[in-house]
């Protein structure tokens, strides 16, 4: 009898051993190690500058080509002040995750769709060829 009873105990101790042995991510962290997520997050960083560079670059070339009011450059660049304050937040801890950046893309989006309209709304603009009787 007692040869019955201890086969269940030594199973049960067998598969908690399996499963302390398993390495578990824990709770709310990647499933990969902490190299892979440093270069995943490094990774995101190089993606959001090189994205965030070209809208800065295309705001000042639309002001320069007219396409931007004084107005309209001001209230883009501050867009993009705001979405760099948010990158330096989520970077405090030292790292950029995977929600993180999907927030940071989905702001960088809403900021190309933002300059897109303000590109084409037809307003008028001071330049060069601009002249109120033909505009």
């Amino acid at each position: 009898m007692q040869a019955k009873s201890i086969k269940p105990a030594l199973l049960g101790l067998a598969l908690a051993a399996s499963a302390a042995q398993a390495d578990w991510a824990p709770a709310g962290r990647d499933a990969f190690g902490p190299a892979q997520a440093l270069k995943q997050s490094q990774q995101f960083s190089q993606q959001i500058d090189a994205r965030q560079t070209w809208q800065r670059s295309r705001i000042e070339a639309g002001l320069r080509d007219g396409e931007f009011s004084h107005r309209e450059f001001r209230v883009l660049t501050r867009q993009q002040d705001d979405i760099a304050a948010m990158k330096r937040q989520f970077l405090s801890d030292g790292r950029l995750d995977s929600h993180e950046f999907r927030r940071l893309d989905a702001a960088l989006d809403e900021a190309g769709r933002t300059m897109r309209a303000e590109k084409y709304d037809q307003q008028a603009r001071w330049y060069r060829d601009y002249h109120p009787r033909y505009n």
